[in-house]
């Protein structure tokens, strides 16, 4: 197994719960300026860029945000993108037969929507905090509005039971394949399988999965052997006697104390996740690697939120100041130090959550 790609090296850019394999075979194509590393292990998905691009980001990022015309065409990609995929879901339910045209064109559209919606990734628009031109408030304001919009859109056409989910069900029928065989194929499996009926054997039953991508290269592993370069390429953090973390405030000023509840979403059983967010009482504090639409209800019932990553317009920082709710992000260790139960106090004036009891 490769020792060579090792997590110091890469900027933890993204982490959720379970997320299917096409999928992050799409996603890995959705940076793919940037070198990077995908997996998937213990139930959870996370993505890190090799910190040798992080510093294209600006110049990226210099691209998106010329102006406010530059912000509409990137949002007129997204409508045009977004349209094809909604006629696609439409012709899904009707057609008797998935083509190898039917699947690139969702492939392709897919893509358009992801790359338009990159443009307001935290890693972009944190730049925005730093940029000195006198119209810089304006293009604030442009991304606040349209990042949550347009995340939210996403949703019921790649998750939950949407045009990405009911195409892997119309090809499984299609060639009495297993749904769980499809969701867990790449691009060129599914490619293969349409061209010729049929699709390499693959043990699925660990599920564990690498992406690289280095240098316009990809390379997968799967199984036990994804499970193993995941133990090589983390470099666990010592965290020995945490008594606080640190982060960024972005919301509601105060101090306030309060009980901790974890959690995440799996993307792979999107309707499970939200009836558990549903029994969730009020007032705890909540605490996730990063929080996403699907639990908005559930944020505007917390005391205050804390998350291990995220920007200055990330979805944490805009909900809750839209919600009114203290919110700390990027304390990088929040869900692996703290426990359900655990009493703490969070101190949004100085961005500081402190262990009260465990």
């Amino acid at each position: 197994m490769p020792t060579k790609y090792i997590s110091t090296d890469y900027y933890f850019h993204f982490q959720t719960g379970k997320v299917h394999f096409l999928l992050a075979d799409m996603f890995a194509h959705y940076y793919s300026d940037f070198d990077g590393v995908m997996l998937s292990g213990k139930d959870q998905y996370s993505d890190y860029i090799h910190k040798s691009g992080i510093a294209e980001t600006e110049r990226v990022y210099k691209d998106f945000y010329k102006d406010n015309d530059s912000l509409r065409q990137i949002g007129d990609t997204f409508d045009r993108a977004e349209k094809e995929l909604l006629d696609q879901q439409s012709a899904i339910a009707t057609t008797e037969k998935i083509t190898s045209a039917d699947f690139e064109s969702f492939i392709t559209s897919a893509a358009a929507i992801l790359d338009a919606y990159a443009a307001f990734d935290h890693i972009f628009t944190d730049h925005l905090f730093k940029d000195k031109r006198e119209d810089i408030e304006g293009l604030v304001r442009v991304a606040t509005e349209k990042k949550n919009v347009l995340r939210e859109r996403i949703d019921p056409i790649l998750f939950g039971d949407g045009t990405f989910v009911a195409l892997v069900r119309k090809i499984a029928s299609q060639y009495g394949v297993p749904e769980d065989r499809i969701f867990a194929a790449s691009i060129d499996e599914v490619r293969e399988l349409l061209a010729f009926g049929k699709m390499p054997e693959r043990d699925i039953r660990n599920s564990d999965y690498v992406v690289v991508r280095d240098h316009d290269t990809y390379t997968y592993y799967f199984g036990d052997e994804a499970t193993a370069f995941i133990a090589g390429f983390i470099v666990e953090e010592h965290h020995g006697e945490v008594g606080e973390l640190k982060g960024v405030s972005v919301s509601k000023k105060g101090v306030y104390t309060g009980t901790v509840r974890k959690t995440s979403v799996d993307y792979t059983n999107l309707k499970g996740s939200i009836a558990e967010f549903e029994h969730i009482p009020a007032g705890m504090i909540l605490v996730t690697e990063m929080t996403v639409p699907e639990m908005v209800s559930l944020m505007a019932r917390s005391k205050a939120i804390v998350t291990d990553i995220g920007g200055m317009l990330c979805h944490a920082a805009i909900t809750s100041r839209e919600l009114g709710i203290p919110c700390i992000i990027g304390t990088k260790l929040a869900t692996k130090i703290l426990q359900d139960g655990d009493e703490v106090e969070v101190d949004a004036d100085k961005g500081i959550v402190t262990i009260l009891t465990q």
